[in-house]
């Protein structure tokens, strides 16, 4: 009696030690698994850059996980979940320190880092076909969705056609209300990267669209006689705001954008491809209105 009492609890040991030890494992499996987890390393985003005409540089940053959002400064500072969101290329027009890096949850990645110097492109009048980029102009338009009589833009472009005996090409004829004029961008090329910006110094406002004239809408000669734009991109105050897609032809086209605008913002619209004119070695590209309602 007293030995089968004996061969059960050795029956017993045996059996607690075989469940302790797959305990053990199962433990210890978990602990790899949160270990992994937590120690899981990010890739540092990528930084590319282009140099558009005027000297700036479309920046775009790629991340390099299958995880996580990219967060970045241009002050210098080391990017946290508090820094600005990556969310589209953007254009550096001011000598500055980039850094980004990628966040997942609680992973950061290494931080990655450039530096961007910011020379202006200014031409030396040899070239017949272009102007300096500080081709400025200010006029006023009326924002109807807020009662607005003087919503004012100051503005400018990277470059505009010389002009050619009456007829003249700067960026003011955009808001002058008249079919009859144009900006006509006056860099080499079909005028990509070329842009014209609209600095805002009126009160507050909301504006909730913006339409524009394509082309050169003088007339059907005049409009087929220069390229048009396909499309555009639309920075707020540098940041990338949204793409703008354009039908080739001289009528007004409408498109929402729903931004509030304080004395000082400037929007800024960058030709990203367009339909060429004529092969007749000119390559002029041309707007003839842009108007904020």
């Amino acid at each position: 009696m007293k030995k089968e009492i004996k061969i059960k609890k050795q029956k017993r040991s045996k059996n607690n030690f075989i469940h302790l030890t797959g305990l053990i494992v199962s433990v210890f499996s978990l602990l790899l698994i949160l270990s992994g987890c937590a120690s899981k390393e990010l890739s540092e985003p990528e930084i590319s850059a282009i140099t558009n005409a005027d000297g700036t540089s479309q920046v775009t940053i790629t991340n390099q996980n299958d995880v996580g959002d990219i967060y970045y400064t241009i002050d210098g500072a080391d990017p946290l979940t508090n820094s600005k969101l990556y969310s589209g290329s953007f254009i550096i027009s001011e000598t500055t320190t980039l850094k980004a890096r990628t966040i997942y949850k609680n992973v950061l990645s290494v931080i990655a880092t450039q530096q961007f110097t910011i020379t202006a492109v200014t031409t030396n009048g040899t070239d017949s076909s272009t102007t300096s980029s500080a081709t400025t102009a200010s006029s006023t338009q009326t924002i109807p969705s807020i009662g607005q009589t003087s919503a004012v833009f100051n503005v400018s472009a990277s470059s505009a056609l010389s002009p050619m005996g009456d007829n003249n090409y700067y960026a003011g004829n955009l808001i002058d209300n008249n079919w009859s004029t144009a900006w006509v961008e006056g860099a080499a090329g079909n005028g990509y990267g070329e842009y014209v910006a609209f600095s805002y110094t009126g009160s507050q406002a909301q504006i909730q669209g913006i339409s524009i004239v394509n082309g050169y809408a003088k007339s059907e000669q005049s409009f087929y006689e220069n390229g048009c734009v396909t499309k555009l991109d639309v920075y707020v105050n540098e940041t990338y705001n949204q793409t703008l897609y354009l039908s080739t032809y001289g009528t007004t086209q409408y498109f929402d954008f729903y931004n509030v605008v304080s004395p000082g913002d400037v929007i800024k619209f960058v030709i990203r491809s367009v339909q060429e004119g004529p092969s007749d070695g000119e390559f002029d590209t041309a707007m003839t209105e842009i108007v904020f309602y």
